[in-house]
C-alpha cells in the first residue's frame, strides 16, 4: 500500500465521555440496588412470602430509572488536533516553567470535541466554572481529548501479545509480553 493510500485510509482515533445529566437518579439506582441485594440476602435466610413481591417491584423500578437514565446521558466526543495545532497550543499557554495550565485544557477540550455535541471555549469554560460539573466530569474529557492526541496504542501483532490480552482482558499489551 502506498503512502497516498495510507493517508487516505486513516481514521482518527476517537474517545467518548458519557455524562448522566441528572446525578439524582444514579444516587436512585444505586440504592434501589442496594435494597435489592439486601432483601436477597435477608430472603435466603428467612421464610417470608412478602420476599416474592417486594423485589419484582424493585426490580421495576430499578428497569424505569434505568430508562430514565439512559434517556438522561450525553455523549462528548474526542478526536485529534493537528501536529500543527497541537504544537501552537502548546507554544501559546506554556508558562516560563515549561507548564501548561487551565488555558490549555480549555483549548484541547473545546478543539478535539466534535459531533453533535462540539463544544467551543466559551462552553468548556462554563463547564470547569461551573458546580453542576465536577471536577471528575472535567477531568474525563480533559484525559480524553489528550488521549486521542497524546497516546499510541499498542498492537499485538504476535501470537504472544495477542493470547496476553485474551487471557487478562486487557486492551492493550506492550512489548515485554510479546515474543
Amino acid at each position: 500500500m502506498g503512502a497516498d493510500a495510507v493517508l487516505k485510509r486513516k481514521k482518527p482515533r476517537v474517545q467518548t465521555v458519557t455524562v448522566v445529566l441528572d446525578d439524582s437518579l444514579t444516587d436512585e439506582r444505586d440504592s434501589l440496588i442496594a435494597e435489592i441485594s439486601r432483601l436477597k440476602r435477608a430472603d435466603s435466610w428467612a421464610d417470608s412470602g412478602d420476599m416474592g413481591t417486594l423485589i419484582p417491584a424493585l426490580q421495576d423500578d430499578l428497569r424505569k430509572v434505568l430508562a430514565k437514565i439512559e434517556a438522561d446521558v450525553v455523549e462528548f466526543k474526542f478526536r485529534p488536533i493537528s501536529r500543527n495545532d497541537w504544537n501552537a497550543a502548546v507554544e501559546k499557554y506554556q508558562n516560563d516553567e515549561g507548564n501548561l495550565g487551565e488555558d490549555f485544557e480549555l483549548f484541547i477540550v473545546a478543539n478535539s470535541s466534535f459531533g453533535d455535541n462540539k463544544l467551543s471555549m466559551k462552553q468548556v469554560e462554563k463547564m470547569y466554572s461551573s458546580s453542576d460539573w465536577s471536577a471528575a466530569e472535567t477531568e474525563a474529557m480533559f484525559n480524553a481529548a489528550y488521549s486521542v492526541n497524546r497516546e499510541a496504542r499498542d498492537i499485538p501483532f504476535t501470537p504472544a501479545g495477542i493470547e496476553a490480552i485474551l487471557s487478562t482482558g486487557s486492551n492493550s499489551t506492550t512489548s515485554e509480553n510479546e515474543e
